[in-house]
C-alpha cells in the first residue's frame, strides 16, 4: 500500500517545477528584451557570469568572451 502523502508531495513537486520553469522563461524574456545592458556578476569572484545582447553590443564582446571577465576589464 503506498502512502498518499508521497503522491501528494510528488504532485506538489511537479507543480513547483512547472512554476520554476515559467519564472525562468519570464526572467529570460525580460533579460534579453531589456532596453538596458545587463551584466550578472558573481560577487565572490567579481566575474561576469551572464550578459544580455545589449551588453554585448555596448562593450564590443561576444557573450562567451564576457563570461569570466571582471568589471575592471571593461570600459564602463
Amino acid at each position: 500500500m503506498s502512502d498518499p502523502r508521497i503522491a501528494e508531495l510528488e504532485a506538489e513537486n511537479r507543480q513547483l517545477r512547472h512554476e520554476l520553469k515559467m519564472y525562468q522563461e519570464r526572467f529570460k524574456t525580460v533579460f534579453e528584451s531589456s532596453g538596458d545592458s545587463i551584466l550578472i556578476v558573481d560577487l565572490t569572484t567579481n566575474q561576469i557570469v551572464s550578459a544580455n545582447r545589449l551588453a554585448e553590443r555596448r562593450f564590443g564582446y561576444e557573450r562567451e568572451e564576457l563570461y569570466g571577465m571582471g568589471l575592471a576589464q571593461l570600459e564602463v
